[in-house]
C-alpha cells in the first residue's frame, strides 16, 4: 500500500470526505503554517533551521496528508504525478 492508498482508507475510516474544493483550502492553510513555523523557527531566516525539527515535520505532515487527500479526491495518481515533475524538473536544469 501507498502513501496516496493509506490516506484513502484513514479518510474512510474517519468520515472525512470532502470537497476538492475544501481540501485545496485546506492545503493552502496548512502550507502557510508550515511557512509561519518555518520562519519562526529560523527567526526570519537570520539563523539556520537545524534537522530534526519536530513542529516542522508535523507541519509537513499535515500538508503531505491535505495534499494526498485532495489527489485522491480529483482522482489524481500522486506518485504518476510526482514522476512528470521531477523529470521535467530535471530536463529544465539539464538546459540551464
Amino acid at each position: 500500500m501507498n502513501e496516496q492508498e493509506r490516506i484513502a482508507g484513514f479518510v474512510k475510516q474517519y468520515r472525512l470526505e470532502s470537497r476538492p474544493e475544501w481540501r485545496a483550502l485546506d492545503l493552502s492553510a496548512n502550507a502557510g503554517a508550515l511557512a509561519k513555523e518555518l520562519l519562526s523557527t529560523s527567526d526570519y531566516g537570520k539563523k539556520p533551521v537545524a534537522g530534526g525539527n519536530v513542529a516542522l515535520e508535523e507541519r509537513i505532515g499535515y500538508c503531505l496528508y491535505s495534499l494526498l487527500a485532495l489527489a485522491n479526491d480529483l482522482g489524481v495518481n500522486a506518485d504518476r504525478g510526482l514522476e512528470t515533475a521531477t523529470a521535467k524538473k530535471a530536463e529544465y536544469h539539464k538546459k540551464a
